[in-house]
């Protein structure tokens, strides 16, 4: 149970991810920026990828990988109540979410003048953040349990 945290918390804190994924969408092109030196955060529609497509067929393409993954997630144990489970989840939600039902929206993440990274949303910062800690911790596991 170390570096777990409670059920209901992680239950929550998946919601609380996911809504703050949607209520920012809400200011897509109303003009709205953060600036805080060489990091801005801009709100901007774009087309979508599958735009063009119905969604009971972007949701053939799109839910069974979803499924996969999360199968694949059950299997290894990797669906703890830990704070990299909970961004991954509300990053996966958000993204199938978005594919589905929505046709457009970007957003753009500016780290310096010369370079940026730009992210789709939210929820894609989550996926990406939980991945890339899930990978760690559940590497950091199997090597304390080889020991």
């Amino acid at each position: 149970m170390k570096g777990q945290i409670r059920k209901d918390n992680w239950s929550a804190g998946v919601f609380i991810l996911f809504t703050l994924d949607r209520f920012s969408k809400l200011f897509a092109n109303k003009g709205i920026s953060l600036e805080l030196g060489p990091i801005s955060y801009t709100l901007a529609e774009a087309s979508q990828i599958m735009a063009n497509i119905s969604v009971r067929e972007r949701a053939f393409i799109i839910i069974p990988p979803v499924i996969l993954v999360f199968w694949v997630f059950y299997k290894c144990g990797g669906m703890k109540p830990k704070i990299w489970t909970m961004l991954f989840l509300a990053g996966m939600v958000g993204q199938t979410y978005d594919l589905l039902m929505r046709s457009s929206f970007e957003y753009c993440f500016v780290f310096s003048v010369k370079d940026s990274v730009t992210v789709f949303s939210l929820a894609t910062l989550y996926l990406f953040i939980g991945s890339i800690a899930g990978i760690f911790d559940l590497a950091f596991e199997a090597i304390k349990d080889k020991n």
